[in-house]
């Protein structure tokens, strides 16, 4: 298991193994921890997974903030178990749909 408790050390660094995998083969093996190693985690789609281990994802329904982080964390951790340990998990931003925030100019950016 990765150690992600100490400030003080280097951010671990993605696997040979997951450099040497091709796009398809990080997005098969990253759906693959999805859905075998952490099957309550619904509700996010899988939009990219880069060679620096960076997994985005888009949550398909509103959920609270304390079931979102629990899951984020959750599936971050396995995914640095059974993956790559320098994995990193990601939500895309949605759009801001705050009528009062566009009438005054605010513009939040994706």
């Amino acid at each position: 298991m990765v150690s992600i408790g100490n400030p003080n050390m280097d951010a671990p660094q993605v696997s040979i193994a997951w450099r040497l995998l091709d796009d398809i083969g990080r997005l098969k093996l990253v759906l693959h921890v999805m859905r075998e190693a952490v099957p309550e985690v619904v509700g996010l789609e899988l939009i990219s997974v880069t060679e620096a281990g960076v997994v985005t994802l888009r949550l398909l329904k509103p959920m609270s903030a304390t079931i979102r982080g629990e899951w984020l964390r959750r599936l971050e951790r396995v995914l640095r178990d059974e993956a790559s340990p320098g994995i990193e998990v990601y939500v895309a931003p949605k759009a801001d749909r705050n009528a009062l925030r566009r009438l005054r100019g605010v513009e939040v950016k994706e």
